[in-house]
Formats: structure tokens, sequence, C-alpha cells
């Protein structure tokens, strides 16, 4: 699991124009494990304006994986060539939630089987 780094705009507040500066956050971008974790910037180094004193706020960013519980087919058997409708059942690691329709997604297997023909 990976954190996109993103850059970070300021704007000096006597000129009212922004600025390139190097940062650091307090932890890693890269986690093996499922977690939650408060980022923040801890340092930050600034050639052009030769600022020291900074503040900075905190943002919650949760590591997650999906987990799938259940799943299944629309009939009894598929047959090769047919349409066939296909579910799953998947919850958070983190938090232990079900995964409903409105955050899923529709994946659509005649394409996806057709590009591992392809193979």
């Amino acid at each position: 699991m990976r954190l996109r780094r993103s850059s970070v705009a300021l704007i000096v507040v006597v000129t009212c124009t922004a600025f390139l500066t190097t940062y650091s956050l307090n932890d890693a971008l890269v986690k093996t494990s499922v977690c939650k974790c408060n980022y923040r910037v801890s340092r930050m180094v600034d050639e052009l304006y030769g600022l020291t004193a900074f503040d900075s706020n905190e943002v919650p960013v949760i590591f997650d994986k999906v987990i799938v519980v259940e799943g299944g087919i629309s009939g009894e058997f598929a047959d090769v060539g047919k349409p066939v409708i296909t579910w799953f059942k998947a919850v958070y690691s983190y938090d232990g939630k079900t995964s409903d329709d409105a955050e899923g997604a529709v994946v659509e297997l005649a394409s996806f089987v057709d590009s591992f023909k392809q193979l």
C-alpha cells in the first residue's frame, strides 16, 4: 500500500506569491499492513525566502484492504460463452464494514475474460 506524495502549495502571506519548498512528513508513505496514520509536515526547507518556522495540520489516512468473504453466480451452472451474473461480498479489513453497491464497482467479465484469451 502506498500513499501518493502530493505537492505542497504554500502562500507567503506578505507577498501573496507561491513558492517551492522541500518537506518531510512525520511517517513513511509506504505501509505493509492495515493501519490509520496521521500525517503532518515535520520538516520544511525554504531556500527562496529563508523561512524557518511553519505550522502544519494533521491529515488522517487509512491504509486498508478489501477481503472477499462470499461470492457466487446467478445460476446453478455457468455455460462457457454465455453471460452470467457474478457477485461478491467484501469487507474492509480496517473496520470490518461491508462494502455495498454504493461503494462497489461493476466489472464486465466478458472483456476481462477476452483479455486473457489474447495472452
